[in-house]
């Protein structure tokens, strides 16, 4: 099983709440999507900041599995699209 469908496979629970989809994975890195969805908004229709954080929790968390030598350090960079 490839690392992408692996991550897609076994998602942690809280992942699955927000909708989150692992689009690629790699031994340096891991990229996924999330549908900004009403209940994960303010308003108006505005993507919630805790929403955004556990986003990137949860890569980090995925990215830091990827790789054998993270050590525990993981930097996250992001790109919003509207």
């Amino acid at each position: 099983m490839d690392k992408l469908q692996l991550l897609n496979d076994h998602q942690l629970p809280f992942a699955k709440v927000l909708g989150l989809k692992f689009v690629a994975a790699s031994e340096t890195g891991v990229k996924a999507e999330m549908v900004v969805r009403p209940e994960l908004c303010t308003r108006p229709d505005i993507l919630h900041g805790g929403a955004v954080m556990a986003f990137a929790d949860t890569l980090g968390q995925a990215g830091g599995r990827r790789h054998p030598d993270a050590d525990g350090a993981v930097a996250l960079s992001g790109t919003a699209r509207g």
